[in-house]
């Protein structure tokens, strides 16, 4: 992934001319771009999506500037609040180094070969209730770990979530620290409660689970918690919270590794994800969300239960049953795209 930045300055101008129908590309080459408005009227950034529908993305007051992660090719509109009038397109410059006005007309975005596919038949019912048990087998406990050590760094009060209380608290903690050979280091919060060797054994066990997990997936994440209790996983806030019943539970359903996967999704995908104008135009284009699960929780769980299936059809096919696989590519088409773009 490229990071450039680009900076476009917005002009009081308005911009006369034919109207041509203007739509955003698909993209992998990320680019920062700020938008500044020296007007002393609001100006509404839109997003121009796939299809060519804008997407209101941000208001700018009177003198503000706001950064923005978009894509290069993607096209955007600057209209005025107060009657709509556009007094911009801008289509993202991957090259762009400095300043950009507006030089008398507007800037004409390139045809654009490959929109996203928007669904002409009435939205589908998701084709699975939920992701893990679908995914199992996507990744194995005897896949390689990229774990490469894990050293001991004491007894330390730390603040932590237990699910078996609904809270956070202050507790003792036997804390480790995990090296792997592809992303930074990990601490494994091990709670007082387990004797010295099995909290050793437990991040033994859960780090080098974590570190046969794709990279990307350990991006944000910084430390893992983990508890006794049969209380169900959690992910977010750069941490994936553990209770070791639950654990077990997995590994004898031979999930665990698939679990770990959608936790590390919101721990490392879902603030990079959710705010992409190009993530929003994939969930209203394609058929249907991946599980029902998904579904009914779009803002929330659309990302992780479509992510690990989306592993599993880009790097291990082969462990993915042709229907499962059939099903994938004709639910989320769009989402897949986004996820290939990362």
């Amino acid at each position: 992934m490229v990071w450039l930045r680009a900076v476009i300055l917005l002009v009081g101008l308005v911009i006369c001319g034919p109207v041509w129908a203007e739509r955003s590309p698909a993209s992998s080459v990320a680019v920062t771009v700020e938008f500044e408005n020296p007007t002393a009227d609001p100006v509404a950034l839109l997003w121009v999506d796939f299809n060519g529908k804008e997407v209101q993305y941000a208001t700018l007051a009177a003198g503000q500037r706001q950064t923005l992660k978009s894509y290069a090719g993607h096209v955007w509109h600057l209209r005025s609040v107060r009657d709509g009038t556009l007094l911009r397109t801008y289509v993202v410059d991957e090259d762009q180094s400095g300043p950009v006005t507006v030089a008398g007309k507007t800037v004409r975005p390139a045809p654009t070969p490959t929109p996203v596919q928007q669904s002409s038949s009435p939205r589908r019912h998701p084709p699975f209730s939920g992701q893990v048990f679908v995914a199992s087998g996507v990744l194995t406990e005897d896949d390689p770990s990229a774990l490469q050590g894990l050293s001991y760094s004491g007894r330390e009060e730390r603040t932590v979530f237990d699910r078996r209380t609904g809270r956070s608290d202050r507790l003792l903690m036997q804390v480790f620290r995990a090296e792997f050979r592809d992303s930074g280091p990990v601490d494994v919060q091990v709670n007082s409660e387990f004797p010295p060797s099995e909290a050793r054994a437990q991040a033994e066990h859960y780090a080098r689970v974590v570190g046969q997990l794709p990279a990307l997936l350990r991006r944000d994440l910084t430390s893992l918690t983990i508890h006794r209790g049969n209380e169900l996983f959690g992910g977010g806030s750069h941490n994936i919270l553990i209770h070791t019943e639950q654990g077990e539970d997995y590994q004898r359903r031979g999930v665990l590794e698939e679990a770990m996967c959608h936790e590390a999704a919101h721990t490392s995908l879902d603030s990079h994800i959710y705010p992409l104008p190009a993530w929003r135009a994939a969930q209203q284009a394609d058929p249907t969300a991946i599980s029902d699960y998904a579904a009914e929780h779009p803002d929330r769980e659309d990302v992780a239960e479509s992510f690990c299936l989306y592993y599993g059809l880009r790097f291990h096919p082969e462990r993915l049953d042709v229907d499962v696989r059939e099903s994938i590519e004709a639910a989320i088409p769009n989402r897949i795209r986004v996820f290939d773009g990362l």
